[in-house]
């Protein structure tokens, strides 16, 4: 316990307080911060004035020791130093200046320098010896010292820790080389690891200063290189901290896309990559997340500024873990924004806006460091969560905490160093620590998935079929039992008690030998990353017996349409006891099918009473084993419709009742069927009946051992001769004369009429008849008699001439002698009566009246009075 107590004091003193160099900045207009306590602390006695590029360094303390815009150099007590003006950086360079420590000294510091738009400066160096100025430090006669021209205006640096080095990287211009220039114990090192990658840089038409702006930005863990060309490319970068080489460049988003990007910041585990960009190079106004795990990184972008600042420059990394972004604006920049969860994705990462307030201005840039950040170990270390299970959290790295305070993100919390935590339900969390050591207090937040619980899905009993042993490869059912779970996440093993499966011990080799009766075998799925996670299910093995296959008949019906269509309902039900035999129903099923292979598959059974669609037709019968039907046999059976017998009877038959007629009606079917059964009780193929009324007949034929019948009704109905009650007639017309027989309600039965005798019609009508004597008929249709009668149609002369040449000398109405009261009154135009008989020779009192037009009335015995006149001719 001791030793590793010395160790991680040891660690703390290397790491922990290596990191409080980072803890002073100064920038902008006079603007400055103290990161000592956790919390950004304004400052207010900065004298740097710069645009863009600066870089502060304090001690392990994290007390000041100088700061830079690349110009000028300014001691502890901000002033500049006596050495320290005219290097060769400029105060609108994009990364102006860095300062790296040369390694295993306390006294001597590098400041490293870009000029602006690729001017013939280039990059160099000036040496710092802190002991100078009366502790204050100077820049010595190692100045402007130049290592490479021209370059774009990006820097960075970044520690080896294999052997305590540094890497200074920069990047070429009119070429697609960065440079690694290294800086160890003697020194900095004048020949570079050139690196020939990624996007050209230079002036190729059409060239603007912007392509040489933008930041290059080492990942806290120096495996990652950014580099931001303005008006080109952002381009990511493997780095190898052991040889200084970068590779294997990714596109993150170009300019050409609409975005102009110029800061650039990793999230502290270095699996988010944040942007300033916007959709020109003046106007970058928004702050774009990249999640570097994502397979399309680019794809992957969030923008987390939900309305666009007004001007936004550099990122950068603090002591505590969050991001801060420039304020660029001038003259508006008095706050600088934050990113307070920097690994988080999306929306969660928490970006506020005008969070930190400043006394001085911020501009675009803000101060730059090395690469060896603490935060890359300040991580939240957990074990993979089950759901219900105990999940541990705790502080990745070295530092000594002194207290924690746990959100889990569900509600729940904790103020244990470790923090222990069971979630009841799967989804995304972010856990919070906020942690306090000797030195600092920060807050560090994760996202983590607490997955479902794996699942074991259920497995179908195994059975074998007619036998007593049996061998299995029991990793048939893996994939079964995972469903849609990836093999490569979760595993499954089998055991032979639960206990086994619980303890996961005694796993079952995937091939075994099985005898009967059988046995249980539990199967347990589990998360190959924590075999805490799991789920059991199990399934018997089982020796079932085939079922018995019993002779099946023939399933006969009689056709019970109203014709032989052969088509009949069967209720296949009925076969059952005969196909199970001696076989219990609670032990075996039967199912019906169409086919042999759905009967095979035991699918679509026949439930319901089953019309027959072809006949015959075979149906398939299977026999399962219960209660898991897996063991089974198949038979099938023919349904059969017989036709059932077809004769013909009349609906009804008439019973007449006059007496000339037979009283009583033979009814008859063919005598061609086995049996008969009238309701009158006859069993012959007839049967005489006297009375009226609703009768039938069943006729039966036996047909290899099958009674069919049919039965048949039919009505009794009662019919006599027609009773006319009375003619009605339509007469004094030359031919639109007409007839209407109207009969008694005493008439029984079906009739219809005639008036020569031969042609009959249903209609008891008769129209356009010329006068004279008729005759009509009325016929009863089933045979019971013909009724008669006599009548005339009337009509007189127009008329006549009263000259004794035989034609036409008298005046009279044709048929009124058929009349039994008939009169008949003749006027002339002066309405005298001139004859009152029905015969009129043209004379009055003897004397031969003149040619001239009369008149008469005709009084029937029908009470009907006719009027009409004709002309006398002479």
């Amino acid at each position: 316990m001791k030793i590793r107590l010395l160790i991680t004091v040891l660690l703390f003193s290397v790491y922990g307080l290596a990191q409080r160099e980072n803890n002073i900045w100064y920038f902008g207009d006079r603007a400055g911060l103290d990161f000592n306590s956790g919390n950004p602390v304004n400052l207010n006695d900065g004298a740097l004035v710069t645009i863009e590029g600066c870089a502060t360094i304090s001690n392990v303390s994290g007390q000041l020791l100088f700061y830079t815009d690349g110009k000028k150099v300014w001691d502890k007590n901000h002033h500049i130093m006596p050495n320290g003006d005219n290097l060769k950086g400029h105060s609108s360079s994009t990364q102006s200046a860095i300062i790296v420590p040369k390694p295993n000294s306390n006294t001597i510091y590098y400041i490293f320098t870009t000029s602006q738009v690729a001017d013939i400066d280039g990059i160099c160096y000036s040496e710092v010896d802190i002991t100078l100025n009366g502790g204050l430090g100077d820049v010595n006669a190692v100045k402007n010292v130049q290592l490479y021209s021209p370059t774009c205006e990006k820097i960075c640096a970044v520690k080896n820790f294999a052997d305590n080095s540094y890497w200074v990287v920069t990047h070429g211009f009119e070429n697609n080389s960065f440079l690694a220039f290294k800086v160890d114990s003697s020194g900095v090192h004048m020949s570079p690891v050139v690196s020939n990658v990624g996007s050209y840089v230079g002036a190729v038409p059409p060239f603007n200063f912007y392509n040489v702006q933008g930041y290059l930005k080492f990942s806290p863990s120096g495996s990652k290189l950014v580099c931001v060309n303005t008006y080109l490319t952002v381009e990511l970068f493997d780095f190898d901290t052991q040889t200084g080489l970068i590779r294997s460049p990714v596109v993150v988003n170009a300019a050409n896309l609409g975005r102009y990007c110029y800061g650039a910041e990793f999230s502290p585990s270095g699996n988010f990559l944040y942007l300033t960009g916007g959709n020109t190079p003046t106007s970058i106004n928004k702050i774009f997340q990249y999640n570097l795990q994502a397979a399309n990184i680019g794809a992957s972008e969030v923008q987390i500024n939900t309305t666009n600042i007004r001007d936004v420059g550099a990122l950068q990394l603090a002591s505590n873990c969050k991001i801060y972004a420039a304020n660029a604006f001038r003259g508006f920049g008095n706050y600088l924004h934050v990113i307070e969860n920097p690994d988080i994705p999306g929306m969660g990462c928490g970006f506020q806006r005008n969070n930190v307030a400043l006394t001085g201005l911020s501009w675009i840039g803000l101060p730059q460091f090395i690469e060896y950040s603490t935060c890359k170990n300040r991580t939240i270390i957990n074990d993979d969560i089950c759901i219900g299970g105990n999940a541990s959290f705790s502080l990745g790295g070295d530092e000594s905490i002194t207290s924690a305070n746990w959100n889990f993100g569900d509600g729940s919390t904790s103020n244990s160093i470790i923090g222990f935590h069971q979630y009841t339900a799967a989804g995304t969390y972010i856990v919070t620590g906020d942690f306090a050591t000797p030195t600092a207090n920060f807050r560090i937040s994760k996202q983590i998935t607490v997955p479902e619980n794996p699942i074991a899905n259920p497995i179908s009993d195994l059975i074998f079929c007619g036998a007593t042993t049996a061998s299995y490869d029991l990793s048939q059912l893996t994939s079964r039992v995972l469903g849609n779970q990836s093999g490569s996440i979760y595993g499954v093993s089998f055991f032979a008690s639960q206990n086994d499966a619980l303890t996961h011990q005694n796993l079952l080799a995937p091939v075994q030998n099985f005898t009967a009766p059988g046995t249980t075998i539990y199967v347990k799925v589990y998360r190959f990353s924590n075999f805490d996670c799991y789920a059991i299910t199990s399934f018997k093995v089982l020796f079932n017996p085939y079922p018995i296959l019993n002779p099946v008949s023939e399933f006969k019906l009689c056709d019970d349409g109203q014709v032989n269509d052969g088509y009949v309902e069967f209720d296949l039900s009925t076969k059952t006891p005969e196909i199970l035999g001696s076989q219990s129903s609670n032990d075996v099923k039967v199912s019906y099918h169409l086919t042999l292979t759905e009967a095979q598959n035991n699918v679509n059974p026949i439930t319901a009473p089953f019309t027959n669609t072809i006949n015959p037709q075979t149906i398939y019968a299977r026999l399962s084993t219960l209660p898991s039907q897996t063991c089974y046999v198949t038979t099938s059976f023919n349904l059969n419709v017989k036709p059932s017998p077809e004769f013909d009877i009349r609906p009804f038959y008439v019973l007449c009742e006059d007496g000339n007629f037979e009283n009583y009606v033979n009814v008859q079917v063919p005598d061609i069927f086995s049996y008969y059964l009238w309701s009158t009780g006859s069993q012959a193929n007839f049967t005489n009946i006297a009375i009226t009324g609703n009768f039938w007949v069943k006729v039966t034929k036996i047909q290899s051992r099958l009674r069919c019948s049919r039965t048949k009704n039919f009505q009794v109905i009662a019919a006599n001769k027609a009773i006319i009650k009375e003619i009605v007639i339509q007469d004094w017309s030359a031919n639109a004369n007409s007839i209407q027989i109207l009969l008694d309600t005493a008439s029984l039965g079906e009739y219809e009429y005639s008036i020569d005798g031969y042609n009959y019609q249903n209609a008891n009508y008769f129209e356009g008849l010329l006068p004279g004597k008729y005759t009509v008929y009325v016929r009863e249709k089933n045979g019971c008699g013909i009724t008669t009668d006599e009548l005339y149609l009337l009509m007189y002369p127009k008329f006549f001439t009263p000259n004794d040449d035989g034609y036409n000398d008298v005046w009279q109405v044709k048929f009124a002698e058929t009349e039994t009261y008939f009169s008949v009154r003749i006027f002339d135009r002066y309405g005298r009566i001139l004859s009152a008989t029905n015969t009129w020779d043209g004379t009055y009192q003897g004397k031969p009246m003149p040619a001239d037009d009369y008149w008469f009335i005709v009084e029937r015995e029908n009470g009907k009075q006719y009027k009409g006149h004709f002309a006398l001719k002479r």
